[in-house]
């Protein structure tokens, strides 16, 4: 079995996916970082997993190419959308805690 070359399947992944997630996680982790209360972290939590379910439902709805772009590489549409969605929080909760630690 032929396996694709990793750059040009990251770099699929960054312009389509992660850069728009990323930049929610930002805003989030900015919002964390004025506010600082546990409450406001399960508001902002819940508010970045709504918000990836709406950028996978947009990508779903509007740019089938790319999901057919990562069937092509042998990536299944169930699985891309479960690993963007476990990738993204896992990073907003690395960038929280890196947050709250350094308060």
């Amino acid at each position: 079995m032929l396996r694709p070359k990793p750059m040009r399947f990251l770099y699929a992944y960054r312009t389509t996916i992660a850069f728009p997630a990323n930049t929610i996680s930002v805003i989030a982790c900015v919002v964390a970082y004025t506010t600082a209360s546990l409450s406001g972290f399960l508001l902002l939590f819940w508010m970045k997993l709504i918000t990836s379910l709406i950028l996978i439902g947009y990508t779903y709805l509007f740019n089938r190419k790319v999901i057919f772009f990562f069937m092509n590489l042998g990536v299944g549409e169930r699985q891309l959308y479960t690993s963007v969605v476990v990738i993204d929080s896992l990073i907003f909760i690395i960038e929280m805690l890196v947050i709250y630690f350094t308060r």
